[in-house]
């Protein structure tokens, strides 16, 4: 599994962090000023994944590390839910008879 997670600023990039899990189970490439808390975030994963095993374990702790470092500077995860959010209120939008077949989505010019 591959995760991965950057910032930058001013047209710069501050930091990365990423785990390329068919390398290695315990793989993690970092480079710039990570934020706040990685060490230990990253450390707690760590712990995990030892104790499950480390590299043969059947499971990859790893991989959260750099969604939890995006998670830091942006405030949620792609894969948790946000409070306050109302799940219940999104719309599926369809086709409606209106819409128009007649030509390639991308030929919007005509």
């Amino acid at each position: 599994m591959f995760s991965s997670a950057e910032y930058w600023a001013g047209g710069e990039q501050v930091w990365r962090a990423e785990h390329v899990g068919e390398n290695s189970p315990i793989h993690l490439k970092t480079s710039g000023i990570l934020p706040r808390g990685f060490e230990v975030m990253a450390a707690e994963h760590k712990q995990a994944q030892e104790a499950d095993g480390g590299e043969k374990a059947g499971v990859d702790h790893y991989f959260d590390i750099p969604l939890n470092a995006a998670k830091e500077v942006i405030g949620f995860k792609h894969d948790e839910d946000i409070p306050g959010v109302d799940y219940e209120g999104f719309e599926v939008l369809r086709k409606t008879s209106l819409s128009s077949d007649s030509k390639p989505w991308w030929r919007f010019w005509k």
